[in-house]
């Protein structure tokens, strides 16, 4: 693993990977759990730690999808 390249860790658990790019970071989900996030950018590391306890959270409340059920359309 290069140096631009970071774990993200929720509770323990490996969720996924920043990939930096430029001024930022691109998330890659290891967890298929955080597949929302896989792609967003974010500037700052404590977007990316916001936003992986956010899904977290929506998870454990039941809030989100497990997994998708159709396919996404841009538009």
């Amino acid at each position: 693993m290069d140096a631009g390249t970071l774990h993200v860790v929720v509770d323990d658990r490996h969720v996924g990977l920043l990939l930096k790019t430029g001024s930022a970071f691109r998330f890659v989900a290891a967890d298929p759990a955080y597949r929302l996030l896989d792609g967003s950018r974010f500037v700052r590391l404590e977007q990316v730690q916001h936003a992986a306890h956010a899904m977290k959270h929506a998870l454990a409340e039941n809030r989100l999808p497990t997994r998708r059920t159709g396919p996404r359309h841009a538009g």
